[in-house]
């Protein structure tokens, strides 16, 4: 959900409790469409808090995604279901034991049924037996296409911000450009810095529980590497595998505002949902 981050216009209740944060407008635009869709993110940041909420403006939708760093937890919040899923060290422990309850199952059935009646290929039997002595998640991890992020040492002025050119690239292909500002050049952004590295972190920590195979978008998004391009990004080019541009993103605003706290945790009425079951 995080891949195209969109912006939503800010609307403070003013009952409620407000406090000094920083909020941050983002413009994205999406070539995968013709013409260009326009999605926008807004990104509420106030002391080891955050909130991501974004829209699509041709369709409406909307996704939001909250963190705090201070619990180290993400919440992940559902509008169409009126729902929310916390993602926490409990969850990337959740989903090791559903893992290795995988591979006792599938230990099992190569205990009992053989290659012949199974159809499978002596390649894929191996395969099952990694996953069955424990030594699948981590192949499959180890396998996990690697990010590299290096600093081009290109400088520029972009969208009036001083900058400094990332490339991303997945496996030795260019993925993303990313253009990064120092957090001093953001009004009171300093003071946010760690909370975003401590995002990134977390990001980076939760996924390293999942197989390639699943599609984790947490990680694959600019903000999962800003702690190591030490500062906020400003512009970003997403390739496709065939070099084509897949979408551009601009910082259109950062600037110090009271942020609404009921902001960031899930709106009122909204109900728990669980990977696991009980």
């Amino acid at each position: 959900m995080l891949r195209h981050l969109h912006a939503l216009s800010l609307a403070f209740v003013l009952t409620s409790p407000l406090s000094a944060g920083i909020v941050f407008e983002i413009e994205t635009r999406d070539h995968e469409y013709s013409p260009a869709r326009i999605e926008r993110t807004t990104v509420y940041a106030e002391g080891l808090s955050l909130k991501m909420e974004s829209t699509d403006g041709q369709r409406g939708n909307s996704d939001a995604m909250i963190f705090h760093g201070d619990r180290r937890e993400m919440v992940v919040v559902d509008h169409e279901r009126k729902s929310y899923m916390v993602i926490d060290r409990q969850f990337a422990a959740n989903m090791a034991g559903q893992l290795n309850q995988m591979a006792g199952a599938v230990k099992g059935m190569l205990d009992n049924v053989s290659p012949e009646q199974r159809g499978v290929s002596p390649e894929q039997r191996g395969m099952l037996e990694q996953l069955a002595t424990g030594r699948g998640p981590r192949t499959l991890q180890q396998a996990r296409p690697t990010l590299q992020v290096s600093n081009t040492g290109q400088q520029g002025q972009v969208y009036g911000y001083p900058c400094l050119l990332f490339t991303v690239t997945r496996d030795g292909r260019k993925v993303r450009d990313v253009w990064v500002t120092h957090w001093n050049n953001i009004n009171g952004g300093r003071e946010l810095a760690a909370t975003f590295d401590s995002m990134s972190e977390f990001v980076q920590e939760i996924t390293s529980a999942f197989p390639v195979q699943t599609d984790a978008p947490m990680e694959d998004n600019a903000f999962a590497t800003m702690k190591q391009m030490g500062g906020f990004p400003v512009a970003t080019r997403e390739y496709r595998a065939d070099g084509r541009v897949e979408s551009e993103s601009a910082l259109r605003s950062a600037q110090r505002q009271r942020v609404n706290l009921a902001e960031l945790r899930p709106p009122s009425g909204y109900q728990p949902e669980s990977m696991f079951s009980d």
